[in-house]
């Protein structure tokens, strides 16, 4: 017994032993405490923790640049980075005015669970100029929303007295960017308030936490590139010259296929492909020409299925590439981002339109859901991210040559009379089928001067940047107005000025149910007993030399015929113009298959641009004002939807350009 206690008690020397062991262990404890202390309050983990908390999305900042209100310092630079943070975006999306519970994260969710794969098959292309100026002004902005003290000069005198504004960016499309067909289960966000732009600029805003984007969707029902263009020319450009565009994004890839482009194509005995090659051209040079500072993008969201063969399908974006490596321009391709998925299964309504009835058969639409433009919203904030990754990198500017010329003289190696010329200024000579390689850089540098940089330092032209170039501008539905009852009320305001009663024509949405806002005429609105009495205009104006008309064109077979004359007179009633406008557009098989035709096209309007001409109107005949008449004449109705008067003569040809041979 006494041997197993004895065995039991450690001897003096082990005991301290122990007892040093126990010691070191707790002097362990405590040097661990200290230090998780001291990096617990170390201030780069405090500002990563604040970080977190803000969800701010950026990259790790070192300490110089915890305070950074450089924008560059708050760009992500890896893929890896969006994926770990895939959370910011998705609470970024929140409308917190029209959906405070945020009901619609499950649907946001999806489409950035899905698209994120996706997220590098719609890079196409990033422009190629003003890089820098966009850089410049984003950082200025970024810094006054990081400290807004800076500029309020009543705080120190070394204040700055001018507010950055933020980035403007255009948005030049059709019916789907104004957001046809987009509707959630909220009544508040619905059509306009559902499409992409208006999802873009929230976005953009909540995740740098104040108003760094302004996005103007001058979208509009039945455009396409060639009414778009007529639309900046006329509506947009006179009353933007104080307020430059950054960014232009041409939307138009699904109405620049549609089937009445495919009819003026057939009229002017062009190809579909010639057609659309010299429209997308003519808005390229337009914007280049009047808006050298913005940064052109086009956004290829067509899947179809107005056209159906693959073919053809490919031809619109083969254009579109060729003239973007050919003007610089940048490219966002929807389309490729999902063709795999639609091609896959044609029936899915996720990504597309629902292309077919209940019995199977493929049917016409081309208005896809909300889900596509959550889509490409997130495409969008993608291509933005890589858009400043290479304008903070700075590869859009020249380097500085390393190459030493004495020591290359030396060495029998002298390339200086192979460098090439100063670029030229100004915008290549129009891509044609005749242009050659051989003849490119005489004709380029005999229409412009030359430059020493490699920015396309185009001039703009200055009265189309006056606000006095076009005194009376109206279009219904490029202001974005919150619903009907405000388009009516700000239309009639625009007219209440000039316009002559009585008249039988109405300011409507109807046509027969399916229909676009304007000015209408319609049989059904006058009792056959009584005629009709033309809307008439008084415009206390000088020097107007066209007037803009944009009409709503038909293919529906029951709108053969629709024409309207337009009649102007000076104030001495003396008649100075009059023309004839249509409303339809007769395809080829029209008389044919009238029935066939208008399942085809019963709810196919565009927008297109009728030019009056008053620029050849002698001296002798301009007054101090003039009177403008719209009567309509055949059809069972007409319809326009926009009208300017301006002080320069017609530069928007009623077609495109055709290529030479």
């Amino acid at each position: 017994m006494v041997t197993k206690n004895l065995a039991r008690v450690a001897p003096p020397s082990h005991r301290k032993s122990k007892r040093a062991f126990l010691f070191l262990v707790f002097l362990g404890a405590v040097s661990s405490w200290c230090f998780f202390l001291a990096w617990w309050m170390d201030p780069t983990y405090q500002q990563e923790l604040a970080r977190a908390d803000s969800k701010v999305w950026a990259p790790p900042e070192s300490s110089s640049s915890s305070n950074s209100t450089d924008v560059c310092d708050r760009i992500p630079f890896s893929l890896r980075d969006w994926v770990d943070h895939i959370n910011i975006p998705l609470d970024a999306s929140q409308d917190h005015k029209n959906d405070p519970n945020y009901l619609l994260r499950d649907l946001n969710a999806l489409a950035l669970e899905f698209i994120t794969p996706r997220l590098s098959r719609s890079l196409e292309g990033f422009p190629h100029r003003n890089l820098d100026k966009l850089l410049h002004k984003a950082r200025a902005r970024y810094e006054y929303l990081r400290n807004p003290a800076l500029y309020n000069v009543s705080e120190t005198a070394t204040a700055k007295t001018t507010v950055p504004p933020p980035l403007r960016i255009y948005i030049s499309g059709g019916s789907v960017a104004a957001g046809q067909n987009c509707m959630t289960s909220l009544k508040t966000v619905l059509h306009d308030r559902c499409s992409w732009p208006t999802r873009l600029q929230l976005l953009v805003n909540n995740l740098i936490k104040g108003a760094m984007v302004e996005i103007i969707n001058g979208s509009r029902g039945g455009a396409n590139s060639q009414t778009g263009n007529a639309i900046l020319t006329y509506l947009v450009e006179p009353s933007s010259a104080q307020q430059p565009f950054d960014v232009i994004i041409n939307a138009h890839s699904v109405n620049d296929q549609i089937v009445l482009t495919r009819d003026q194509a057939q009229h002017l005995n062009l190809t579909l492909s010639d057609y659309t090659f010299d429209m997308t051209q003519n808005f390229v040079r337009h914007v280049y020409e009047h808006h050298p500072s913005a940064i052109l993008i086009w956004l290829e969201d067509y899947v179809g299925n107005e056209a159906r063969n693959l073919m053809e399908l490919q031809d619109f974006s083969k254009h579109i590439h060729t003239l973007s490596k050919y003007y610089g321009f940048g490219v966002l391709s929807y389309t490729d981002a999902v063709r795999d998925v639609v091609y896959g299964d044609t029936s899915e309504t996720m990504l597309t339109p629902v292309w077919h009835d209940q019995e199977g058969k493929m049917t016409r639409e081309v208005h896809p859901g909300v889900m596509m433009h959550a889509c490409v919203t997130y495409l969008w904030l993608y291509y933005g991210w890589n858009l400043m990754q290479q304008a903070c990198s700075g590869t859009d500017q020249p380097l500085s040559l390393l190459y030493n010329a004495t020591l290359a003289h030396e060495a029998k190696f002298d390339i200086t009379t192979r460098l090439p010329k100063p670029l030229p200024e100004g915008m290549p000579p129009r891509l044609t089928k005749s242009l050659s390689l051989e003849h490119i850089s005489d004709l380029w540098r005999s229409t412009a001067k030359t430059t020493t940089n490699t920015e396309l330092d185009i001039k703009p032209s200055a009265t189309r940047h006056d606000e006095e170039s076009c005194p009376f501008q109206w279009t219904a539905g490029i202001q974005q107005v919150p619903n009907l009852v405000d388009l009516q009320k700000d239309s009639q305001k625009a007219f209440a000025p000039y316009l002559q009663s009585p008249t039988t024509w109405k300011l409507t949405q109807s046509d027969f149910g399916k229909g676009r806002f304007g000015w209408a005429h319609y049989k059904s609105f006058a009792n056959s007993s009584v005629p009709q009495q033309p809307l008439q205009f008084e415009f206390p104006f000088a020097g107007i030399q066209s007037i803009a008309v944009f009409v709503a064109k038909n293919v529906d077979f029951d709108w053969r015929n629709s024409t309207a004359v337009v009649t102007v007179t000076n104030d001495r009633k003396e008649i100075i113009q009059s023309q004839h406008i249509h409303g339809y557009e007769m395809l080829p098989d029209s008389s044919k298959r009238p029935r066939k035709r208008k399942i085809i096209a019963s709810m196919t309007r565009q927008v297109y641009l009728e030019e009056v001409d008053l620029s050849k109107v002698s001296n002798n005949s301009k007054t101090s004002g003039l009177t403008v008449q719209f009567e309509h004449v055949s059809g069972i109705g007409f319809k326009f939807m926009g009208m300017a008067l301006c002080r320069f003569p017609p530069s928007m040809e009623g077609i495109p350009i055709p290529m030479t041979n």
